[in-house]
């Protein structure tokens, strides 16, 4: 019998620390029975209009099979077992066992490299990164010289690359159910949650430019995901099916609408946003299909990776706050 004991002052309390065992009369071993408040006489003193003989403080125990199996830690065999449909690369937190968040990062358009340096230098604790590259290769006529020479491949995330006749600009939204499938099906589903055992709120977004945008339609999609009879599978795990992310940050990345539900009872998503260098009326639209989206704009305009201290902190901030646990003990 696993017990989790909860202090007035919010301590873990041993126990051994307590004067008497707990009362499990009536609360015989169970596989379905649910958690149980259990009272323990003379706990610290709580308040000082009580004696402490009528002082009692309030604990859960859980069987062992009412429990959560604990996730298992991905490998780098994990994710080689995915190629060659999904490129990535990962940093794992020292130690691995630490883990306890997956972040997930998605570079810009046209980039050669993953987005695995920038985790790196974040350093975030118990915080195993994961970059993906984007599935499409980006054709070597719509690459600058240097570009060209610099690198052989350069990627992106849309189903397809559309060019404005009038203005020679690219699409901001082409469509992204290819990426999609290999990301959120494939990784996130298949491997991240059915086969390892983490939850959607075990997940953090994270994208630059065209990767932003990816990271949002995401999240989005998470919020409604398709009806089972639509999967056609019996034995989808209901995990993959519930629950938001922890958060996901978009720099310089719009919503595409093309990634929205367009049924008209669709939900708003749960999962914290944050947009960076994103015009306002992109981010009204966001906070349309977001229930919690804050906003970071910088004194320089353009959209560009943050360069110095100010530009970095409320990036840093954020994922500082969606990494806080949000249980409540002792409330």
């Amino acid at each position: 019998m696993r017990v989790l004991a909860v202090g007035w002052d919010m301590k873990l309390l041993r126990m051994s620390e307590l004067n008497s065992e707990p009362n499990l009369t009536n609360s015989p071993y169970n596989p379905h029975i649910k958690p149980k408040a259990l009272s323990f006489p003379n706990p610290p003193n709580q308040t000082k209009t009580k004696s402490k003989k009528d002082q009692k403080i309030s604990i859960l125990y859980f069987p062992f099979s009412s429990q959560k199996m604990p996730p298992r830690i991905p490998t780098e065999e994990d994710f080689t077992s995915l190629a060659p449909t999904l490129h990535l690369a990962t940093s794992f937190p020292s130690p691995p066992e630490s883990t306890t968040t997956l972040l997930i990062l998605f570079h810009g358009f046209g980039d050669s490299e993953s987005f695995i340096n920038f985790a790196r230098s974040m350093s975030l604790p118990c915080v195993l990164s994961i970059a993906v590259r984007g599935p499409s290769v980006l054709p070597p006529s719509l690459l600058p010289p240097s570009s060209a020479s610099s690198s052989p491949n350069h990627f992106h995330w849309g189903d397809d690359i559309n060019l404005d006749p009038s203005t020679g600009e690219i699409d901001a939204d082409p469509g992204f159910s290819r990426a999609k499938a290999k990301v959120l099906d494939t990784l996130i589903r298949d491997l991240l949650i059915t086969k390892l055992g983490w939850e959607m709120d075990d997940i953090i977004l994270f994208g630059f430019g065209q990767g932003g945008s990816f990271a949002l339609g995401l999240a989005t999609d998470i919020a409604n995901p398709p009806r089972l009879e639509e999967v056609g599978d019996e034995e989808v795990d209901p995990r993959t099916r519930r629950g938001a992310l922890k958060g996901v940050v978009s720099i310089g990345g719009p919503l595409p609408p093309s990634m929205v539900s367009t049924l008209s009872g669709r939900k708003k998503s749960k999962s914290r946003a944050l947009l960076v260098q994103v015009d306002s009326g992109d981010v009204e639209y966001a906070e349309r299909e977001f229930e919690s989206v804050r906003r970071v704009k910088w004194e320089r305009s353009g959209v560009d990776m943050p360069r110095k201290r100010e530009e970095m902190f409320p990036i840093m901030a954020f994922l500082a706050e969606v990494l806080r646990p949000q249980h409540s003990f002792g409330s």
